[in-house]
């Protein structure tokens, strides 16, 4: 018989896709942090998360996008819609598309505001990105749900 030893090729993607997306989130935080609010759009940052969640990965080992910066994705993608219309089913109603973005926008404008006022971990960037996780699983968008140890928004009235 044999025994599987690790993960599955979908584990493994789904842990690639979230370490580039970590690095991204901090990438921003760090951004706005410094630079202030101004320094980085939000639908852009939201373009590039959902292009790394919802396109698809090699299975086997890396992929060149994993080892792609914040500041080198972002002439790669379009807006959070296109990337969005883009990558889900060609079944997804429009109107599901703009459930996902709406929270998402909120979300991360609320961080990127706490971000710019001078610190990249208030909130955690962690957070952010389990809050992320989150309004994908939960619109369909993907099929690892967020961590439930960590806040589902951050903005909202859930304690963090």
């Amino acid at each position: 018989m044999a025994q599987v030893c690790g993960g599955t090729s979908f584990d493994l993607e789904y842990s690639h896709k979230h370490e580039a997306v970590q690095h991204v989130l901090a990438r921003a935080a760090d951004t706005w942090a410094a630079r202030g609010r101004e320094a980085l759009n939000v639908d852009s940052v939201i373009a590039v998360v959902l292009h790394i969640f919802l396109s698809r990965w090699s299975e086997f080992g890396h992929s060149r996008e994993e080892g792609l910066t914040l500041e080198q994705w972002l002439p790669l993608v379009g807006t959070a819609q296109e990337e969005a219309e883009a990558l889900v089913s060609p079944m997804t109603p429009a109107k599901q598309v703009a459930e996902v973005l709406s929270p998402l926008l909120s979300e991360i404008s609320f961080a990127a505001d706490q971000w710019s006022l001078g610190n990249p971990e208030q909130p955690p960037s962690a957070h952010a990105l389990n809050v992320i996780r989150h309004i994908l699983f939960t619109h369909k968008f993907t099929k690892r749900p967020a961590s439930a140890k960590l806040p589902k928004t951050i903005c909202g009235t859930e304690k963090i």
